[in-house]
């Protein structure tokens, strides 16, 4: 039987232990660090971490492996959603608004306008990017989670 790469993962508070963000991956996603694949607020406080004398190993914490993508993103978001993580924005409802460009309400119209056969590009469009081929997995993951 082969294994599969993915798993789900959980960024924690190294004195505390409670956990801040959890997120599926595979190889090295757990403990990548870099502005570019994380939130503001998240890359910060990791930043802090280790400029408080924390290592990876200290913050990342595997919870679940071998897993398929499908099964990963059924445990991450059963995971959030029970557990409303502070750095877990996008799925999660508590936190809507935090870095949002789009309310609520455009948001479920642009998820309308999916479902009448959109694509995530044109809706990018519709929805005033400036630049929808740079956007458009911006609203496909907004729209995953409306």
């Amino acid at each position: 039987m082969q294994m599969s790469p993915y798993y789900v993962y959980r960024h924690c508070d190294p004195v505390t232990r409670e956990a801040k963000y959890v997120g599926i991956g595979q190889y090295d996603r757990a403990w990548s660090v870099r502005k570019s694949q994380r939130k503001d607020r998240h890359f910060q406080w990791l930043q802090e971490q280790i400029k408080a004398g924390h290592t990876l190993q200290d913050i990342v914490e595997i919870t679940h492996s071998n897993l398929t993508k499908e099964k990963a993103l059924e445990i991450e978001k059963e995971l959030i959603l029970q557990n409303k993580y502070e750095f877990n924005e996008l799925m999660n409802p508590d936190h809507w608004h935090r870095g949002r460009k789009y309310d609520k309400e455009l948001a479920v119209f642009a998820k309308n306008l999916h479902t009448m056969g959109y694509g995530y590009l044109r809706i990018a469009a519709l929805m005033g990017s400036a630049v929808p081929s740079s956007n458009h997995m911006r609203f496909k993951r907004m729209l995953e989670n409306v």
